[in-house]
């Protein structure tokens, strides 16, 4: 978008130059600034004219001043008619050795305190020799003008200069080359000498009948001026600096005020003015002629070189032609009369020859006493020259974009504001309502999703900004002449194919786009479905009459929001394409051709919308509206069929072998769905307990597992401090010591006094039996390579403590097979209440009851062994889960006692069991633990003495019993459907082949109506085809786009988990909607029986768009090509909606706009 220069910024310009113009013109006349006159649309092309052709005046004047004269500007223009004509800056430098000097330079004096010669003071200089090297730099210049692209053939001198100058350097490197012609700086003058006629007069003119011609500022004319005018300023800058930047400063003492090369518009005038005049008398008119005659009489004398032409008649009638046709003739010659004459631009220019003659004349006064060196009056007149060259382009081209600006302004005056892309939207909105008949308006892309005598299930929308768009629809199946009857179908999977009826449409959506404009509001496609309702949603292509391809696929239910962007992609026009392709070789032209059919079947976008709940009742054989009603039975169902993907079989209603399917009621049929619903809800139940129940085991043991890598840490912590620490110590020794004077005091003693002792003696032994299971547990906590050092000490501990103890009993008088059993009476009490003892006591009393089985026969084990059953089935609970067999990593869990109690509990048991079996061979009793009291043991005195053995002799008892009972189950069962096998195999084969019939009815029906489809007229999928020659017919301009639309990356879903529940958002990517895809159609497998059952409620829309491109923006597609937008997309609507419709543009618009587009698309209207 070009930049227009703010109106103050310009008026503050025009104003420095207002003084010199009342000065130039009359007295009675009067001018103004351009925006604050009344003026009409003609006015600004005489204006544009006018400030070119003295802009063409005030350079070739400059020229003049550069030494161009009449002779010379004849033979350029001669020059310009048959080849092109540089003006050129040759340059040339020399640098010479001329000698070389040395000088001694004497620094600062030092004094310093001393004495020398009797003085005290004594002073001190630094001299330097500097050796200093003189260069002469010689330069030479030429201002030249050839014609063609020989520099010598034809070559014409302007202004050439030469000067020398003394350089001083401290090196002996040379401040400049030797030798150098640099390369010559040109500029193409060819367009100014076209404007000059042969009279040497300017006659600059903008054809406003041209091709492109569109405004005053906008035309071939005056983009060729400002193109030279840009040129011929960049030039003059390179020359300008050239000088000032590189020349002059090899002379730096030249002793000149350079700062009168600045030139301003005050000290010369610039004849560019955006100016109008406010009055202008008739009789000036009528006085033309005479002026005519007196302006050739002052051409002679005239300071300027440049002369403008008077208007011709031509002239004259195109901008009488270009004024308001409402205006009357006087109106319009008073309107005309607003731009200055030729006669005043003469005045104009001669004031700009007189200004700039003076001012140049001032500098080589002020430069003439450097005369010879590289800085004379000569390069002062050349940059002073080429700096008012720099300004008038600079004019010229904020004067013509000030013209431009006059419209920009103007049409916002008018409007109240600035219009934007959104604004052009609305209001194609409400004219497509005034421009086509009702029944083919574009409409809003928005439709209820809906079956027959039932309320919406959702919306179906495209939306830009949350506002539906507009597209010209057609329903195929209600229109007059029905173009297709036959169902679509799609695939799920290489093995299913799905068919649908229903409704469909074709939509034609023409959008516009400017250019340099922000991105305009997204494109959207909404899907929003209402409570306790829902509908799946697929999105693809048309692949041919009756084929759809979906790309995606989703279920859309219970308050669902579903957004999905959608992206535009613009292929080529038509005749973009054909431009393109016309010079390829034959092979690449069908590569491209074959591509673009692609492109072309790419903008057909398709969205279809399936029913759910008619398909739900017809797949479950309920009928019609069965499932209205039924809200907690239909959404149990979509659960089932979408999260678990339950076959539909499972789950329909199936009348009796002998029942009428048609005389059972709607509720029974409902009601047998719903007990079936219920049951496998119930079988999917108890599945999920189960896998809570193992997802609860699994969290148990990985605890289980942590606890015992905590425990493994910290007892590898603790081996690492002291696993040295178990040694046969000092206070071990002294016990024993004690024990061993304990038994000599003991046999000393008399009868009376020797109780107490051993009383005395035996809680010693005790003690030291703690101590000895103490270490036990150290050693066995041991690393596998320490244990066998310390358990020589363990051994030999056990050893002298056995000893001791039968020397203890001796001394007591006792048996030890009878202090055994006391002690075994003893742990019999503690063993019934188990539950009181802690971890530590268990496992200590499990050693002890290990060493008292030890000490008694083997055929006296089985009472003790029966006594504490239940303190060993509690202690084997700890370390296992009841009725379960024994988990090692449970096991593993436990402290080490405990883990080798469990062990030796285990060899116990299976001891004792097998001492069972002996007891019953012989007969024996069972001491108070047999059920018989005395008796031979029975069967369930046998059982319940190999319960009494422990859990791993139940268990395998446990197991063998339950295998048994299964397998007279499994025979028991299989028995029984045999026998119901022989009575429904009947029934099976019979609803079988009736099933096969039907399917070959469906099938017979499927094929039947697509011979039909394939011998109707009309093809959705060769819509593209008809709209691209109805594009390269009728689009003029070029600009009307083929539209590929796509969906995003990232859709947004906004739902409720429950039905009071707040709405959340989802983003749904790659991923997510590759889920919700097959999701959707797992669900439709099982509603159509994997594609066995069409699916009659549902509908189709097709899609086709086009982009109208505009190059620049709304306000300077108006203001800057004077074109009218509407009319530019009401054609290409208009184009679209015959395609459409199959009908002329003329039948679908009203009869009051038939004249208006007649006029502005008269092709179209003509077809």
């Amino acid at each position: 978008m070009p930049s227009y220069l703010e109106e103050e910024l310009v008026r503050s310009k025009v104003l420095r130059g207002l003084r010199c113009v009342e000065r130039v013109l009359a007295q009675n006349r009067a001018v103004g600034f351009g925006s604050d006159v009344p003026h009409s649309y003609g006015d600004k092309y005489a204006l544009a004219e006018f400030m070119v052709r003295g802009a063409c005046g005030a350079a070739l004047n400059s020229l003049q001043q550069l030494g161009l004269q009449r002779e010379g500007l004849r033979e350029l223009k001669e020059w310009s008619k048959e080849r092109r004509v540089i003006l050129s800056l040759w340059r040339e430098e020399k640098c010479t050795f001329d000698r070389k000097t040395r000088r001694e330079v004497e620094g600062a004096s030092t004094v310093k305190a001393g004495v020398v010669a009797g003085l005290l003071k004594m002073k001190t200089k630094t001299v330097t020799t500097v050796e200093e090297h003189f260069w002469d730099v010689e330069g030479r210049w030429e201002l030249r003008a050839f014609g063609g692209t020989d520099r010598q053939a034809k070559k014409r001198i302007l202004r050439e200069g030469k000067g020398a100058a003394k350089v001083k350097t401290l090196c002996e490197e040379s401040p400049r080359p030797s030798r150098s012609v640099q390369d010559a700086l040109d500029v193409d003058v060819s367009w100014l000498l076209e404007q000059v006629n042969g009279d040497l007069e300017v006659e600059f003119g903008i054809d406003r009948n041209a091709a492109g011609c569109y405004t005053p500022r906008r035309n071939t004319a005056v983009e060729g001026a400002l193109s030279f005018f840009s040129e011929l300023s960049r030039w003059c800058k390179s020359v300008r600096v050239y000088f000032e930047e590189d020349v002059f400063p090899v002379e730096p003492e030249h002793g000149l005020d350079l700062t009168l090369l600045q030139t301003t518009s005050e000290r010369v005038f610039v004849p560019v003015l955006p100016i109008l005049q406010v009055a202008k008398q008739v009789e000036q008119l009528r006085r033309e002629e005479p002026l005519l005659r007196e302006m050739e009489k002052k051409k002679t004398s005239s300071r300027s070189l440049a002369l403008v032409s008077p208007p011709d008649a031509a002239t004259v009638a195109a901008a009488t032609a270009t004024t308001t046709t409402a205006t009357t003739t006087t109106e319009a010659d008073d309107l005309t009369g607003r731009v200055l004459g030729w006669s005043d631009l003469e005045a104009f220019l001669e004031e700009e020859a007189r200004s700039l003659q003076e001012w140049t004349g001032g500098v080589e006064k002020a430069f003439g006493g450097g005369e010879g060196g590289l800085v004379s009056k000569t390069e002062g007149v050349l940059v002073a020259v080429l700096r008012h060259v720099e300004e008038v382009a600079e004019w010229t081209e904020t004067g013509l974009d000030f013209v431009e600006g006059m419209l920009m302004r103007q049409l916002v005056a008018a409007l109240g504001r600035e219009v934007t892309s959104e604004d052009f939207g609305r209001y194609m909105r409400f004219h497509n309502r005034k421009l086509f008949l009702e029944e083919v308006a574009p409409r809003e892309f928005c439709y209820a999703v809906r079956r027959d005598g039932h309320d919406p299930e959702g919306v179906v929308a495209v939306e830009e900004g949350s506002v539906p768009v507009m597209t010209t629809a057609r329903c195929l199946s209600l229109s007059g002449r029905r173009i297709s009857t036959g169902r679509m179908r799609f695939a799920l999977n290489a093995a299913a194919e799905v068919s649908f009826g229903g409704e469909r449409f074709v939509h034609a959506y023409v959008r516009h786009r400017f250019s340099t404009e922000e991105a305009g509001r997204p494109l959207e496609l909404v899907a929003r479905a209402r409570q306790f309702s829902g509908f799946v949603l697929a999105i693809g292509r048309i692949g041919g009459r009756d084929l759809f391809l979906p790309e995606h696929a989703i279920l859309v239910r219970n308050k669902d929001e579903l957004r999905v962007p959608l992206e535009l992609e613009q292929i080529p026009t038509p005749k973009e394409f054909e431009d393109a392709v016309e010079s390829l070789s034959p092979e690449q032209q069908r590569f491209a051709k074959a591509y673009r059919s692609m492109q072309m079947e790419a903008t057909l976008f398709g969205v279809c919308v399936l029913q759910v709940k008619p398909q739900l009742e017809r797949v479950l054989n309920l009928p019609q509206g069965a499932l209205t009603k039924e809200l907690r039975l239909t959404e149990d169902l979509l659960e089932l069929f979408v999260d678990h993907n339950i076959s539909s079989d499972l789950l329909s209603f199936q009348a009796d072998f002998l029942d009428d399917e048609d005389e059972v009621p709607t509720a029974h049929k409902v009601e047998a769905v719903r007990g079936r619903v219920e049951a496998m809800k119930a079988v999917i139940q108890e599945a999920k307990d189960e896998i809570l129940e193992e997802q609860r085991r699994i969290a148990e043991l990985k605890r289980l597992v942590l606890e015992e890598e905590e425990r493994k840490r910290v007892e590898e912590q603790r081996r690492k401090e002291c696993h040295a620490a178990i040694v046969y110590d000092d206070a071990t020794a002294d016990l024993f010591e004690e024990i061993e004077w304990l038994l000599q005091e003991g046999k000393k003693l008399q009868d009376d006094r020797l109780e107490d002792h051993v009383s005395k003696l035996k809680k010693t032994l005790r003690e030291a039996k703690r101590k000895l299971h103490s270490l036990k547990v150290e050693v066995r906590g041991l690393p596998v390579y320490a244990q066998p050092e310390y358990q020589e000490k363990v051994n030999l501990f056990q050893t002298k403590l056995t000893t001791m103890r039968r020397d203890t009993l001796d001394l007591a008088g006792e048996d030890i097979c009878g202090a055994a059993s006391t002690e075994l009476t003893d742990l019999q009490r503690v063993a019934m209440h188990p539950s009181t003892l802690s971890a530590t006591e268990e496992s200590a009393m499990l050693m002890n009851i290990n060493c008292c089985l030890s000490e008694l026969p083997k055929k006296k084990r089985i009472t003790p062994l029966l006594s504490v059953k239940r303190l060993l089935s509690t202690v084997s609970n700890k370390v296992q889960e009841p009725q379960e067999p024994l988990n090692p990593y449970a096991v593993e869990s436990c402290e080490p006692v405990c883990m080798n109690a469990c062990e030796d509990l285990s060899v116990q048991s299976k001891t004792f069991y097998k001492q069972a079996k002996k007891v019953k061979k012989k007969g024996f009793d069972l001491p108070e633990h047999s059920s018989t009291g005395g008796k031979n043991i029975s069967d369930g005195a046998h059982l319940e003495a190999v319960e009494s053995c422990g859990p791993v002799a139940v268990e395998t008892v446990a197991e063998k019993t339950e295998q048994k009972n299964e397998e007279q189950h499994t025979e028991k069962m299989d028995a029984q459907d045999t026998a119901e096998a022989v009575e429904t195999e009947a029934k099976d084969s019979e609803k079988t082949e009736q099933q096969e019939e039907e399917k070959h009815e469906e099938e017979g029906k499927r094929e039947e109506g697509r011979e039909i489809v394939y011998e109707e007229e009309g093809d959705i999928s060769k819509l593209p085809e008809k709209l691209e020659e109805k594009y390269k017919e009728f689009d003029e301009d070029n600009c009307l786009r083929p539209t590929i639309i796509k969906t995003g990356k990232q859709w947004k879903r906004k739902g409720q988990k429950a039905l009071l529940s707040p709405a959340e958002e989802q983003v749904l990517d790659g991923e997510g909607q590759k889920e919700e895809r097959n999701k959707a159609f797992d669900l439709l497998d099982s509603l159509t029986r994997s594609g066995a059952l069409p699916v009659e409620e549902a509908s189709l829309h097709v899609v086709v768009a086009a982009t109208h491109c505009f190059d620049l923006t709304l306000m300077d597609t108006v203001v800057q090509r004077s074109v009218n937008p509407v009319e530019k997309v009401e054609r290409s609507t208009l184009i679209a909606a015959s395609v459409v419709h199959d009908a002329h543009p003329s039948s679908l618009i009203k009869d009051n706009h038939l004249h208006r587009l007649a006029t502005c698309s008269p092709k179209l209207m003509a077809q």
